[in-house]
């Protein structure tokens, strides 16, 4: 199996090919795209299978909680970084991090772990301008997962102020959804 590097490195190397087979004209790209489409859709199939060694490594090497906060944090931010998967392969993949995030032992890396896959389901790449994609939904399963959580986290002054910002984040919930004719998305449904 190829590593991370490994693959990006044959990424480029297909969409240089592409372009300078592009530059060809009709002639030659009816002959050239095949193979090239064949090399890419083998890319993103590698890319698929190193996902799951990932998680395989992560579920069955790392038991150290500090150790797997780490890594499903790093897990996070690869798979953001990806744009080779449409959102019908994403969507497993995102939701494999939430729940590897929600399983994690001490209550206060659930939280950052959660927080983080969150990035997940609305990252700037993936959605687009207006946040259309970021369902009401969504946002009600992220709330009642914070409100189910943050009651468990050790009394602390960093839990003080993760309890502050996100009550300062459903007052401009509330104040959004309460003036639909303020410019953004409209919070009809959002439960607060």
């Amino acid at each position: 199996m190829q590593t991370v590097s490994a693959v990006h490195i044959v990424q480029q190397i297909l969409n240089t090919a592409r372009k300078h087979f592009g530059a060809g004209g009709n002639q030659r790209i009816r002959f050239t795209l095949p193979p090239l489409v064949f090399a890419a859709y083998q890319l993103a199939f590698r890319y698929k299978e190193n996902s799951k060694v990932a998680f395989s490594l992560y579920e069955d090497e790392i038991s150290d909680s500090k150790a797997q906060l780490a890594a499903i944090t790093l897990i996070i931010g690869t798979f953001e970084r990806m744009k080779c998967f449409s959102e019908e392969n994403h969507e497993p993949l995102r939701t494999q991090c939430a729940l590897a995030a929600s399983k994690l032992l001490k209550k206060p890396d659930q939280c950052r772990a959660v927080s983080t896959c969150a990035h997940l389901f609305w990252s700037g790449r993936n959605t687009d301008k207006n946040g259309e994609e970021v369902t009401i939904q969504v946002l009600n399963q992220l709330i009642q997962k914070i409100r189910e959580d943050l009651p468990n986290l050790e009394s602390t002054e960093e839990t003080e102020q993760i309890n502050k910002h996100f009550h300062n984040t459903l007052e401009h919930l509330r104040l959004r959804r309460e003036s639909p004719e303020s410019e953004g998305p409209i919070y009809e449904g959002l439960v607060l």
